[in-house]
């Protein structure tokens, strides 16, 4: 009986400083490492599919993450939510006391377009 307290506790722990997914899409601007204004717009938890998801949405966490992350120097920005994506949001995620699962989240979207903020 021990394990599923455990269990629920770990998850209760992980869920608790999740921000609520917004209804309608969120949309910012910032200042990229490239000294250039984007616009980064959130719009769904974009995640590694079977069928590689793809879009300005991916390409704007992309540029982010080689602007800001030094694990993510190397990570080519194509637009594809792929493996080697979702292994730099991870380690971000690592690394700013987020739930290192490789999703970018609303939670994780948040952090990463409020640095510097």
């Amino acid at each position: 009986m021990k394990k599923p307290m455990l269990v629920f506790l770990a998850l209760a722990l992980t869920t608790a400083s999740a921000l609520p997914e917004p209804k309608t899409p969120v949309s910012i601007r910032y200042l990229g490492a490239d000294g250039q204004q984007h616009r980064a717009v959130y719009s769904r938890v974009l995640t590694v599919k079977t069928l590689r998801m793809y879009g300005a949405d991916v390409r704007e966490v992309q540029r982010q993450l080689v602007g800001i992350w030094p694990a993510a120097k190397r990570l080519k920005i194509d637009g594809y939510y792929g493996p080697l994506t979702a292994a730099a949001v991870k380690s971000y995620q690592l690394g700013n006391g987020l739930t290192p699962n490789g999703v970018v989240n609303f939670t994780t979207w948040d952090q990463l377009f409020s640095i510097g903020e």
